[in-house]
């Protein structure tokens, strides 16, 4: 648990220094911060599944190992686009923004708060603010788009074929 909010820590620190870097014209450090930004990554990956298999393996929680098919892979395909986008920066720094949006349903359903809404909700206001600002929204688009579709997904294992999340689950924890 500790390593996992040390990089969480890590990774929204990077998020944050990273457009400064940008602003004060500081390429070759944010280049070197985007290389390792691979290792952090990797380890913050890592981090999650370490918490989801000890969470999943103290009690089975179909909810919640559903809520992790949706915000996991939504972070990772965020972080991928950035990457893959590194040449365009306007589609770059969107996804970056954009994989931070993932942790905010793991981070408010600590406080009963529905992130998925918020999420949803966040998602939709900043495609529209640059829709209509005409500023570079295919990003915010692709993301949407990312995200509901993964959001059905899940929605359809949780309420409508839970024997298939179940036998997701099974795949993992083999309890």
């Amino acid at each position: 648990t500790h390593f996992h909010a040390l990089m969480i820590t890590i990774w929204l620190l990077m998020l944050i220094v990273q457009p400064i870097l940008i602003i004060k014209k500081q390429v070759k450090w944010h280049r070197l911060v985007g290389k390792a930004s691979y290792v952090v990554v990797a380890l913050l990956v890592i981090s999650i599944l370490m918490v989801v298999y000890q969470e999943q393996t103290r009690e089975k929680n179909l909810p919640i190992f559903a809520a992790n098919l949706l915000d996991f892979p939504g972070f990772l395909a965020m972080y991928l686009f950035a990457v893959y986008f590194r040449k365009k920066p306007a589609y770059h720094a969107r996804f970056m923004v954009m994989s931070i949006i993932t942790f905010l349903d793991p981070a408010l359903a600590r406080l009963n708060i529905p992130g998925v809404y918020v999420g949803l909700g966040l998602w939709a206001l900043l495609f529209v603010i640059e829709f209509f600002a005409g500023k570079t929204y295919k990003p915010y688009l692709i993301g949407l788009g990312y995200y509901i579709l993964n959001l059905g997904f899940v929605m359809y294992m949780m309420f409508a074929n839970q024997p298939l999340l179940d036998k997701i689950w099974h795949i993992f924890f083999k309890n």
